[in-house]
């Protein structure tokens, strides 16, 4: 008699446990699947609404750039200014910039906006520009736009250029001499 109650006292433990593994089971699929959202997202629009909403937004859209007070449209275009400044006090406004400024196959690219790569770099003398994917490419006068340029002439662009550090928020505004050739503007040496 006593092992038939033991035998079900078991029983009833043994299925308490397993809807309780069941339920664990569940809650951790569902963080997983979350996370898998982020990664799976197919255009900037649906990444943008995802971010926002996890009130984590200056984690991947706070460049650090200095706000500058001026034109909207400039401000948008240079990419300068925050996320919580007034320009992007609407999701809309967000989803407006980065579909505008940016591919729509951004998603699986959104490591570019935690800060962990720089806006700059010189390779060999070649000054390259990095785009929301992450690539680089020669930068061209016009790319110079995002720059102060401080002097201009036939063969020459003298100019302040601003890199992100690859540790911290900090930039780093350092004045080059460029030089036009072939191959893009190069640093003069």
């Amino acid at each position: 008699m006593c092992i038939c109650r033991l035998k079900r006292e078991l029983a009833k433990f043994g299925a308490a446990f397993l809807c309780l593994s069941v339920f664990c089971f569940l809650t951790s699929c569902a963080f997983t699947r979350e996370e898998e959202v982020l990664l799976e997202c197919k255009d900037a629009k649906e990444l943008t609404e995802l971010l926002y909403a996890s009130n984590d937004r200056n984690r991947y859209y706070n460049y650090g750039f200095p706000f500058k007070e001026g034109n909207e449209e400039t401000i948008l275009m240079t990419g300068y200014g925050q996320v919580d400044s007034p320009i992007f006090s609407t999701l809309e406004q967000v989803q407006k910039y980065f579909l505008e400024i940016y591919t729509e196959d951004y998603c699986e690219k959104h490591w570019f906006w935690t800060g962990e790569s720089p806006r700059w770099k010189e390779m060999d003398g070649i000054i390259f520009q990095s785009y929301a994917d992450g690539m680089y490419f020669p930068v061209t006068e016009e790319n110079l736009e995002s720059s102060t340029v401080l002097y201009e002439s036939d063969d020459e662009i003298v100019a302040y250029i601003y890199f992100d550090s690859q540790i911290d928020d900090t930039k780093f505004v350092t004045e080059y001499t460029i030089v036009r050739t072939e191959e893009g503007l190069r640093i003069a040496s």
